[in-house]
């Protein structure tokens, strides 16, 4: 009996040493699991940092980019006006010039028949 109790207590503590052994093993990777885990976090909380920076500069660049194209159409807008002014300036001139044309060939045809 004393022997047998022997061998159980043996077969008892084999298994607690396969158990334990387990248990380390699994501890082990738990603790390697983690570092990963921390190590993802860590990449992504980078990742997250360096998104809120190019939306951050992007958002800048898309203001000055509106600023400029504010500028622009303000300044075509200035020079269309500019353009129409100087094309009413010229239809008037044209016609100052068409009118004087008229009198001065009708001077050219009064002298004409003053002379005959």
């Amino acid at each position: 009996a004393r022997a047998l109790q022997c061998e159980t207590v043996k077969d008892v503590q084999k298994q607690l040493d396969s158990q334990t052994k387990l248990a380390e093993e699994r501890e082990t990777e738990l603790s390697s699991t983690r570092r990963e885990l921390e190590a993802i976090k860590l990449n992504f909380a980078e990742q997250e940092v360096q998104l809120r920076q190019r939306n951050k500069d992007l958002a800048e660049m898309e203001e000055d980019v509106q600023k400029q194209l504010d500028s622009q159409t303000k300044l075509a807008e200035e020079r269309e006006t500019e353009l129409s002014s100087t094309r009413r300036e010229l239809e008037a001139i044209k016609l100052n010039f068409a009118e004087q044309e008229v009198q001065l060939r009708q001077r050219n045809k009064d002298l004409a028949e003053m002379e005959e």
